[in-house]
């Protein structure tokens, strides 16, 4: 799940956290964040209080607190930089044009070390889409059939 922001202001990221997050997928058991102040503040413990999820930062200065989430932010930089100079149509030349459709590949591709999707784990079923049939169509440039997220 991703989604993106304007700004990192409490307002911008408490909107996009409902909207995009707890209104759309349901509420989550926990979200795992940085120390950002942004992220760690009296408004967001609020919403997430409210919504009753609860809100876990990782240890301040120990970097592999969250390299779980960095390395699927890496991924996804990965694949949008795929899309963005995949094609010349103007639609596909900013990063946020094409962070559903990034995000659409990357859930959809099984994970080398849990040799299943996110798409999976998530809704406990294999995606409605044949993905295959996807990758196919699409360009080498745009999907490495070498490597695995």
């Amino acid at each position: 799940m991703a989604a993106p922001i304007k700004n990192t202001s409490t307002s911008e990221i408490s909107s996009t956290l409902m909207k995009e997050i707890i209104y759309r997928y349901g509420r989550p058991i926990l979200i795992k964040s940085d120390n950002a102040a942004y992220l760690n503040n009296a408004a967001i413990e609020q919403i997430c209080k409210s919504a009753g999820v609860k809100l876990y930062y990782g240890r301040p200065y120990i970097h592999t607190s969250q390299s779980l989430v960095k390395r699927a932010f890496l991924s996804l930089k990965n694949v949008i930089s795929k899309i963005v100079n995949f094609d010349s149509q103007p639609q596909w030349k900013h990063w946020d044009d094409c962070l559903n459709l990034a995000i659409h590949f990357y859930n959809n591709l099984p994970q080398m070390t849990l040799k299943f999707s996110p798409y999976e784990l998530f809704f406990e079923t294999e995606p409605y889409l044949d993905f295959h049939t996807i990758v196919e169509q699409c360009d080498k440039k745009l999907v490495d059939r070498e490597r695995q997220f």
